[in-house]
C-alpha cells in the first residue's frame, strides 16, 4: 500500500500566480471556475501522477489526493491572503492529502496512515495542534481528518448492524447494549454524560 515516492519537482508551482483583484474564495465558488483555478488543479494533478505513478493507489484515490491538496492550498492561500504559494505549502498540503486518503483506506488508523504518508506521529501532532509558538494548528486538515474518522465509525456501525441482521448473536448483543443502553446496558460502566448527571443532581 505504501506509495513509491519520487522526488518532487515544483518548478511550475513556484511561478503560478492568481490575480490579486479576485479573492480565492470567490474563484472557488464560481461554477465557471476560470482558467487560473483550472490551471492550479491541473498542475497538482500532474505532480501527483508523476510522484505516485508506480504506487498502488487507485485512480479514484489519486483524484482524492489531488482534490484535497487543491482544497488545502486554496484555503491556506485565502487565510494568508497570498496571491501565489510557496513550494513548501504545496508539498505540505500534498503530504496531508496523502495521509487523509491513507487514513480513509485503513479504517481511521493513524499509525498505518502515517507510514503510508511517510510522516512521523510527531508531525501529525504538529499538523493537528501546532507547536504553541510559530506553527498554528491546521484546522482545514483537522476537519478532513475528523470527517474520515466519523465515516469510519459509521461504516463499522453499519457492518455491526448487518452482522446482527444476518443472525450474529454477539453482534446483536453488542449493538443493542450500545444503542439501547437504558434497556440492555445493565452492568456496563457509566458513560461520561451519566457521571456528570449524577454529580449535578
Amino acid at each position: 500500500m505504501k506509495p513509491c515516492v519520487k522526488k518532487r519537482l515544483y518548478t511550475d508551482l513556484s511561478t503560478l500566480t492568481l490575480p490579486s483583484t479576485i479573492s480565492i474564495a470567490y474563484l472557488k465558488m464560481q461554477e465557471n471556475n476560470t482558467t487560473e483555478l483550472h490551471h492550479l488543479r491541473q498542475v497538482f494533478e500532474n505532480e501527483v501522477q508523476t510522484t505516485y505513478s508506480n504506487s498502488k493507489w487507485t485512480t479514484e484515490q489519486l483524484a482524492d489526493i489531488v482534490n484535497i491538496k487543491t482544497d488545502l492550498v486554496i484555503m491556506h492561500m485565502q487565510e494568508r491572503k497570498l496571491n501565489k504559494y510557496p513550494q513548501s505549502l504545496a508539498e505540505a498540503c500534498e503530504r496531508k492529502a496523502v495521509f487523509i486518503v491513507a487514513l480513509a483506506e485503513n479504517g481511521g488508523f493513524s499509525a498505518k496512515a502515517c507510514r503510508v504518508a511517510n510522516i512521523s506521529r510527531s508531525t501529525l501532532y504538529l499538523w493537528k495542534n501546532g507547536d504553541g509558538k510559530t506553527m498554528k494548528p491546521d484546522l482545514h486538515f483537522t476537519e478532513y481528518m475528523d470527517e474520515v474518522l466519523a465515516s469510519s465509525a459509521d461504516n463499522m456501525e453499519s457492518a455491526l448492524y448487518r452482522a446482527g441482521i444476518n443472525g450474529d448473536v454477539k453482534a446483536m448483543i453488542f449493538y443493542l447494549k450500545a444503542r439501547r443502553r437504558e434497556v440492555y446496558g445493565e452492568g456496563l460502566p457509566p458513560t461520561v454524560s451519566e457521571l456528570v448527571g449524577r454529580l449535578t443532581r
